[in-house]
């Protein structure tokens, strides 16, 4: 098994509240992120504009300027 953590290298917004992303090993997954944006600072992403401002962090993880992320160790898994 691999241990290692695997860092996304690009992340692609895709409609009703689903990405793309591609992982440093080449994995490629969809996830649909919409049941995850129901409380807290997540809300703030059903703006769709909001949502498409997904960057990546140093870290491999994603993240939108409102402070929300998702880490690679957690989305690798969905």
């Amino acid at each position: 098994m691999d241990n290692k953590i695997h860092k996304i290298v690009k992340a692609i917004v895709l409609d009703n509240y689903k990405i793309k992303i591609v992982f440093d090993d080449g994995l490629e997954k969809i996830i649909d992120l919409e049941k995850k944006l129901e409380k807290g600072i997540a809300k703030e992403l059903k703006n769709k504009d909001t949502f498409k401002d997904i960057r990546i962090g140093s870290s491999g993880e994603i993240y939108w300027s409102n402070g929300f992320d998702l880490c690679p160790v957690t989305l690798r898994m969905e």
